[in-house]
């Protein structure tokens, strides 16, 4: 029986003159997260709003998936790059959370008589 799905959501506000280096990088560790074979999904998403604001969206089969890819080579690449050195103006906010499953198929919905 699979793991329960696991759905990161990280928020990155970058300097301006860093979203370039940023996006070259950020995109490079989403392409090779995607070949993982836990990796269900990663996102790499743009505020239209807020041209320096980024959020990353992923998703993972389960939470030895998610810990698999923080330990794989180019994570830990890209977390040490110099793209991404001091190129946050503020701190990144992480939010982590198991997706639920549901185990069974939804009742079907009741029929009504006229």
């Amino acid at each position: 029986m699979p793991g329960t799905p696991v759905v990161v959501w990280i928020e990155h506000q970058i300097h301006p003159q860093n979203v370039e280096s940023y996006l070259t990088a950020t995109l490079d560790n989403a392409a090779q997260t995607a070949l993982e074979p836990g990796n269900l999904r990663f996102d790499v998403l743009s505020d239209p709003t807020d041209p320096h604001r980024f959020i990353l969206y992923e998703v993972y089969v389960d939470k030895a998936a998610q810990q698999a890819h923080l330990a794989s080579d180019h994570f830990q690449a890209h977390m040490g790059s110099p793209q991404l050195a001091n190129s946050t103006s503020e701190p990144s906010k992480e939010e982590t959370e198991v997706a639920n499953r549901q185990s069974e198929e939804a009742p079907p919905p009741s029929k009504t008589t006229s």
